[in-house]
């Protein structure tokens, strides 16, 4: 049986489940941090303050995911990105508000008790917003992240006999490669600024106009005609054989030389 991929969202779709919640802090930061990060339902609601918030409210850019949160009690390092971290700011800005508890071991999404907000609540609340933003289909939050689109690079993790060899933490493919992008592009544009184009242009005009050399000679190589025709004769059935294309033969037994001696006279 072919393996089918779980169906995710659209860009379209992300687009319009982003729009319809933008009115609600709480419910559009827990749906912007699984599309921008991937990470699951239960490692989300898990989450506390201080995984996602230094103690002065400025949000980490890069989020430990306790073992005690994360699936198989493997801990990993979630990378957020540059639009993710706005959204945070505002969150945070709501909560104090709210008059929330900020403390390091508070939850990071609470309910209106006061207390960590549910799985099901998050579920319930993500069905809610489907219908409001009249998706075609209905997409399930599941529990292990399938149903988010999110592409990112996973470093470490290495996993050898049931457990990890070494410590794992994610990339998110997208501002990863937009980074490399603008430092190649800056460096080509400092590399060709000024009369920089003008210099490579006339680099590869250089190599296409002129033929290249043959590799250098070793010294005292000989490549004369006479030295190939020496070589030749040599290789060939019958020729002289040189120093070292000679056969070393093996030496006669002592018996072999006894037989061929010649009788002495009497």
């Amino acid at each position: 049986m072919p393996h089918l991929s779980p169906t995710t969202l659209t860009t379209d779709e992300q687009r319009l489940i982003l729009h319809a919640t933008a009115g609600n802090v709480r419910d559009h930061t827990i749906i912007s941090l699984a599309l921008g990060t991937g990470v699951r339902l239960g490692e989300i609601v898990g989450l506390n303050v201080g995984d996602v918030f230094a103690p002065d409210g400025t949000p980490r850019v890069r989020v430990r995911i306790r073992a005690a949160i994360a699936k198989g009690g493997r801990a990993a390092d979630v990378f957020l990105p540059d639009r993710l971290v706005v959204k945070l700011k505002r969150f945070w800005r709501c909560k104090r508000e709210r008059g929330e508890d900020l403390s390091a071991d508070a939850p990071l999404f609470a309910n209106q008790s006061g207390r960590r907000i549910s799985k099901r609540r998050v579920q319930f609340a993500w069905a809610t917003w489907q219908r409001r933003a009249r998706f075609d289909r209905r997409y399930g939050f599941h529990k292990d992240g399938s149903k988010i689109k999110t592409l990112y690079y996973a470093c470490g993790g290495w996993v050898m006999k049931g457990a990890s060899a070494c410590e794992k933490f994610l990339i998110r493919k997208e501002p990863l490669e937009d980074l490399l992008l603008e430092t190649i592009q800056r460096r080509l544009q400092s590399l060709l600024a000024g009369e920089g184009e003008t210099i490579l242009r006339g680099y590869i005009e250089d190599e296409t106009r002129c033929p290249r050399p043959g590799p250098p000679s070793r010294a005292g190589d000989d490549t004369s005609p006479d030295r190939r025709d020496r070589l030749e004769s040599q290789r060939a059935p019958g020729g002289p054989v040189g120093r070292h294309e000679g056969v070393r033969g093996r030496q006669a037994p002592r018996s072999w030389g006894r037989a061929t001696q010649a009788p002495e006279s009497a």
